[in-house]
């Protein structure tokens, strides 16, 4: 039941004019677990046509100030996901 409801909100959110935008920012995770979150949000948004913003912020254990504002970043270039 919870699943079906889920993903009729997902579906109803991708079927908006407005293309909806997944945020995906880190949590606490080791950094490959930290990886592997965010691989695991950007396939999500590709399988449902959803734009993604991947954002390491000062949240992130792995954020440095003197290297830019986005720790996704220091390590991956954002080709695919802008």
């Amino acid at each position: 039941m919870l699943r079906s409801t889920y993903e009729q909100a997902i579906n109803l959110a991708c079927s908006a004019p407005l293309k909806p935008t997944l945020l995906i920012k880190p949590g606490k995770a080791g950094f490959f677990g930290e990886v592997f979150v965010t691989l695991n949000g950007l396939r999500f948004c590709e399988q449902r046509a959803v734009d993604a913003h991947v954002r390491w912020g000062k949240t992130s254990p792995y954020f440095d100030a003197a290297h830019g504002d986005n720790a996704w970043r220091y390590y991956f270039k954002d080709a695919i996901y802008p």
